[in-house]
């Protein structure tokens, strides 16, 4: 399964092992020598921009995250490739080449908005596989190539 993520979103994991004070302190710390505490989903959903640095405190226990194929947050957002909604790859080649664009002009513009795709990745899904595709990168597939997500879609059934 392939995984495609925004970037340059670097996320670095602490958990801190200490008393209430002691951890405020680091948070407060932080929060004086960053751009300060942000909300991450509000960053990977498109709502606030990504900062250059920033605190946000995870009130979990610190579980490990599960696999992203079941992990339900991200299945939310739409990045985890859904098995009834597929990518058309006529579709997107059609609508692609309608746009006046080339795979590599689109894989630059879903790049210059986050996403870590290639004109490869682009090649493939006109022309062998797009069963991995997943719904965040479709809408914003379509948003680059003019179309709506039910022109770039088809509908199977597991």
């Amino acid at each position: 399964m392939s995984y495609y993520r925004k970037k340059p979103v670097i996320i670095e994991a602490r958990q801190y092992v200490g008393t209430a004070s002691q951890t405020h302190d680091v948070y407060l710390w932080v929060e004086e020598n960053t751009l300060g505490s942000f909300e991450p989903l509000d960053v990977i959903t498109g709502r606030v921009p990504c900062p250059a640095s920033g605190v946000s405190i995870d009130p979990r226990d610190g579980a490990e995250a599960p696999p992203l194929e079941r992990d339900r947050v991200a299945a939310i957002l739409g990045l985890v490739a859904d098995p009834a909604l597929q990518l058309n790859p006529a579709g997107l080649k059609r609508h692609r080449q309608r746009a006046g664009l080339t795979p590599s002009q689109v894989a630059a513009m879903l790049a210059a908005r986050g996403w870590d795709i290639t004109q490869r990745d682009i090649f493939r899904w006109e022309n062998q596989s797009s069963a991995d595709v997943p719904p965040a990168v479709i809408e914003a597939l379509a948003q680059v190539v003019r179309a709506t997500t039910e022109d770039l879609t088809s509908i199977t059934t597991p």
